[in-house]
This record gives C-alpha cells, structure tokens and sequence, in this order.
C-alpha cells in the first residue's frame, strides 16, 4: 500500500482488483468485437454484473477488514492517550471504556456482509454502466462519421479501435481499482467506529497530492452520520461519507472520538 507522506495513512493500491478488471476487461472486449463484426447490437454488459460481483466481493471484504481492524487499533490507542494526563499520571475514568473496546473488526457479521455485498453490487453496476456508455459514445461518433461521408470499411475499424481504447486501457483499470480499494477500506473503517460507541466524528485529511476540492474539506470535522459533500448532479457516489472524493484519491479520514 503506499503511503501518503502529509497524513501517513497507508491507501491501498487495488493491485489485484486492477488485475481482475484487465481480465474482465478482456473478455468483455471480445464480446463486443464479436458484435460489431456481426452487425449486431451492442451486448447489454449489465449481465456481467453478476460476475463482477462474485469476484470483487472477496477482495472488498478484505479491504473492509483492513479499514476495520486500522481504525479498532487508532481508538483503542486514542482512548489510552486521553487517560493519560500532562505529567503521565492516569486520568481518573472508566477503567471498562478499553475493556469494552473490540480487539478487532468481524466483517463475518450478517450486516456487515450485507454492507459489503451492496457495495460490490454498486461497484459492478456503475463499471458496467460506465463501458455501455462509452461504447454508445462510439456508436454515435460512428453514425456522424458514415452521415458526414465516411467509407463503411474504415468507419467500423475506427469504431472498432475506440472499443478497443475502453477496455485495453490500464490507467483506467488501475483508477478504478485504487478508487474502489479505498472506498472499501474507508468504509470498514466507518462502520468499526460506529461500532465502538465513543466515536462522535470524522476529520477529512487531505493528501500531499490533493486537488482543491479535496483542499477545501482538509481538517473539516463532521459527525459520523454525516456527509462531507453531496453531489447535487446525483449518482452512485453522490454522497461522500468518507473518502475518497473522486478517483485515483489519496486522502483519508481519521476519527474524533466523544
């Protein structure tokens, strides 16, 4: 995971999630190809969601725990730093708050399955819904091409080359990925504090890298429940509870205990 040097928080990188979309990514593009050489309609890619689904959802669960088990670890030090006084002395307080701290995020728990299961179904709708787009973009920049004169046989290899540019692009897989990675860890992350019940907000943490958007919620306090941004254009990722903002982030949140 790499690791951004303004806050230090470790942002995964989403390497085998980016493997698995250049080989999605693949087979999805011979489909079309197959189409296109046929004469036939664009294939409707939202079947492959459930194959997406099958596959993501393993390596989200993962990064679910990390974000968890990162954020149980960060309270539970928290909560020994604040009993702690000026001079070293302990505070006095509760001395079953710690106690009663889980030692670890369980992301084996049915809701927090679920949680992650309608994230992996978000996840591979929108990827989809994304190609179908750009391919429909393709079709129409073809059907321009052939009113404005263009020959039959080179409209469909230009066709076929912008297909081709949807799905064998790395930077895109590698986005999508790192995104996706961090959106998960963020999110375990979220749902273990709220589990903790000493857990009232959370501080948006800009990155070394980040752009003005991200500039502007830096060091902003929320409460848990609560959105840092909300996207007035709607959409899957409208609403950001956590980073990241947008793709290829590199900012974090941190938690602010009660």
């Amino acid at each position: 995971m790499p690791i951004d040097p303004r806050h230090g928080r470790r942002i995964p990188s989403g390497a085998g999630i980016s493997r698995l979309l250049r080989a999605v990514f693949a087979r999805q593009l011979r489909e079309v190809r197959a189409a296109i050489a046929a004469g036939n309609p664009t294939p409707n890619l939202a079947r492959w969601n459930s194959v997406l689904v099958d596959h993501i959802q393993p390596m989200l669960t993962l990064h679910w725990h990390q974000g968890g088990h990162d954020a149980i670890r960060r309270i539970r030090q928290a909560v020994r730093i604040r009993e702690r006084s000026v001079s070293g002395m302990r505070l006095k307080s509760d001395p079953s708050l710690l106690a009663s701290l889980p030692l670890d995020f369980d992301v084996f728990r049915p809701q927090v399955l679920l949680a992650i299961q309608q994230a992996a179904l978000q996840f591979a709708a929108s990827t989809n819904a994304t190609s179908t787009r750009q391919i429909d973009t393709a079709r129409q920049k073809l059907r321009e091409e052939l009113a404005a004169g263009l020959e039959q046989g080179e409209a469909i290899a230009r066709l076929s080359q912008r297909v081709q540019s949807i799905f064998v692009d790395p930077v895109r897989a590698t986005s999508i990925a790192m995104t996706e990675a961090s959106r998960a860890m963020h999110a375990g992350q979220i749902m273990a504090a709220k589990e903790t019940g000493i857990v009232s907000g959370k501080r948006w943490l800009a990155s070394s890298d980040s752009c003005p958007r991200c500039q502007a919620l830096d060091n902003q306090v929320v409460g848990l429940d609560e959105p840092f941004h909300v996207d007035s254009r709607g959409g899957p990722y409208a609403v950001i509870d956590h980073a990241p903002l947008h793709p290829h982030c590199m900012c974090t949140v941190i938690e602010v205990l009660s």
